[in-house]
């Protein structure tokens, strides 16, 4: 089996990048995979810290292979989606996260299997190592489930997946998202925060690569493979990233066992059961869902009414 390389951006956060580089060397394919590390520009005040990212990953080893590629210029989408596609355009495959993933001695065994077992699979689109923390039945035989939303949090994919993928949501997909009642509840199923994240990004004032994917993927009918156990960990949500809020609903303990052998499910239909638990999760509380809401509501209204302004200055830049 060909292991997929593995690509981490980075910006200036040396702490969560150090835990993120030792975890992946304690996985056993480390040292056969290769390593590609896209180090962003520093902005103005942020020199210092860049820089002793950059001192610090000449020192990483551990790896077959590592490659570090210095932006000369700051820019977290194009340092991001640049490294994905120069990976997929040389070797087909890829394995992507952040610098605030940490992941489990398994992760890279799973996600090797997983792109192995599903690459001629049309079905699928994206393999992920993330699994929320929701409720598994206890008599789900399997070592995976399958869902119809993307997740970036440590993700595998193909050149040919992710070429299908446009890098704004084209007009056509939310026409037959939004406009069609039965598609708006069967997308919402996914989890309620779907509704105002993807007509944020569509109007473009944010730029989540994995927000834009969620769309076109539902009206591709495409799936992700999760796995039952919790195989990555972010260690960003503390407020010192991109998200600003520290979100305390993802905190969970890796699991540290290793496979025997992964199963996979026979039948390519989600779970019903695993289906609702993740839109529990991903909707929250009544109150937070009439906030979904509400925020949908403001984004047309900014749009549509009131708010909107001929000039772009209002843009936010958030990627995956």
């Amino acid at each position: 089996m060909k292991l997929a390389p593995i690509g981490i951006s980075t910006y200036s956060r040396l702490n969560h990048l150090t835990q993120t580089i030792e975890a992946l060397k304690k996985n056993s394919l480390a040292s056969e995979s290769e390593l590609y590390v896209f180090s962003d520009a520093p902005k103005a005040g942020d020199e210092e810290k860049v820089k002793a990212v950059r001192t610090y990953l000449k020192t990483i080893n551990g790896f077959k292979r590592i490659e570090i590629i210095e932006r000369q210029t700051n820019s977290r989408t194009y340092n991001n989606r640049q490294g994905m596609r120069m990976m997929l355009d040389r070797h087909g495959k890829m394995i992507f996260m952040e610098e605030d993933i940490v992941t489990a001695p398994s992760f890279l065994e799973y996600m090797n299997f997983g792109l192995n077992a599903y690459e001629n699979n049309s079905t699928i689109f994206s393999i992920t190592g993330h699994c929320p923390p929701i409720h598994i039945p206890a008599d789900y035989p399997y070592d995976v489930f399958l869902h119809p939303r993307f997740d970036p949090w440590g993700f595998g994919i193909w050149k040919d997946r992710f070429d299908m993928i446009e890098m704004k949501i084209p007009q056509r997909i939310t026409r037959q998202v939004y406009l069609n009642p039965k598609k708006l509840y069967k997308f919402s199923k996914g989890g309620l925060d779907l509704l105002p994240l993807v007509l944020n990004n569509y109007f473009e004032y944010a730029d989540g690569l994995d927000v834009r994917i969620f769309p076109q993927q539902f009206i591709m009918n495409m799936l992700t493979v999760y796995p039952v156990k919790h195989l990555v960990k972010n260690i960003g949500l503390d407020g010192s990233g991109v998200h600003p809020k520290k979100n305390p609903m993802y905190k969970i303990d890796l699991w540290e066992g290793r496979f025997q052998k992964i199963s996979l499910p026979i039948d390519l239909n989600p779970n019903y059961e695993i289906m609702k638990n993740v839109y529990k999760f991903k909707s929250g509380s009544y109150w937070n869902r009439f906030r979904q809401i509400a925020w949908l509501i403001l984004i047309i209204l900014r749009k549509t009414l009131v708010f909107e302004k001929k000039s772009d200055q209002g843009k936010l830049a958030n990627d995956i």
